[in-house]
């Protein structure tokens, strides 16, 4: 399995994360990887997903070595309408960044 491959399952799969799989799927080279490390990640996670061992190690290995999992603690769940979120979505893309990294970014700045 591919990274393409693996992508296209977890959008069929696991509805947590299915928009993120697909925009990574698109997203700039320099930011896929870890794009596809976080989605992974998520997508294990997503109980309805119903992953066989053999699908959850198929996934894990195009996982990048020395991705640190436990960087980042439990998700940050905010409410935003669905334009709100193609917006912020859109932004994150230009700035080359993941949404969380970018919501990290500008939650984060010390220039407001």
């Amino acid at each position: 399995m591919d990274m393409r491959e693996a992508l296209l399952q977890i959008h069929e799969r696991a509805p947590s994360i299915a928009h993120e799989a697909l925009k990574t799927l698109s997203a700039p080279e320099g930011t896929r990887q870890r794009r596809y490390n976080l989605v992974a990640k998520h997508a294990l996670g997503d109980g309805q997903a119903g992953w066989t061992d053999e699908e959850r190690a198929a996934i894990l290995q195009l996982v990048q070595p020395g991705w640190d999992a436990r960087r980042y603690g439990p998700p940050l769940q905010v409410r935003v309408s669905q334009r709100e979120r193609e917006t912020i979505e859109e932004l994150a893309d230009a700035a080359g960044l993941t949404l969380s990294a970018w919501v990290r970014k500008r939650a984060l700045s010390k220039s407001d």
